[in-house]
């Protein structure tokens, strides 16, 4: 009997949570394009939110901006997403120069360029370095790119 009462207590509790549906989730969730840069922002409706740059149709000498603007709202990019630097659109990439605002790199995000031989950040950056030419988090203990 205790075990029932439990059990329907704990239920009734779960029906009073909030629930937020994914449908809500994926409503406050945007893709947008600029200047040749495809970028996704999770909820639009937190006042912190950043920006991921996903994707860029450039070649040769790329520069990553620090902010992407979309109606009237500018965001931080914050992250590069994993296959950033695509097979098939830009193996030409020669260059990339990240915006101090970066904070995280996914595995894999320059790992389609056949000729990328050099990677440099705008500025200071709290979460990456380049020292020699080779791109690693900030104390230097992974490295994240070594360009051709």
């Amino acid at each position: 009997m205790i075990k029932l009462f439990k059990a329907m207590a704990i239920a009734t509790l779960v029906m009073l949570l909030p629930v937020v549906p994914i449908s809500a989730q994926k409503q406050n969730r945007i893709s947008f394009e600029s200047n040749g840069f495809t970028f996704v922002v999770e909820d639009i409706t937190k006042p912190d939110a950043s920006a991921t740059v996903t994707r860029t149709s450039k070649s040769g000498d790329i520069v990553i901006p620090p902010t992407a603007e979309w109606k009237g709202r500018t965001y931080d990019v914050t992250n590069i997403a994993s296959h950033f630097i695509r097979s098939q659109s830009n193996k030409t990439v020669t260059s990339i120069t990240l915006p101090s605002t970066v904070k995280t790199i996914a595995t894999g995000a320059f790992g389609a360029s056949e000729v990328l031989t050099e990677i440099k950040i705008q500025g200071e950056n709290n979460a990456y370095t380049v020292q020699d030419g080779i791109l690693y988090n900030k104390d230097m203990t992974t490295l994240v790119l070594l360009p051709l």
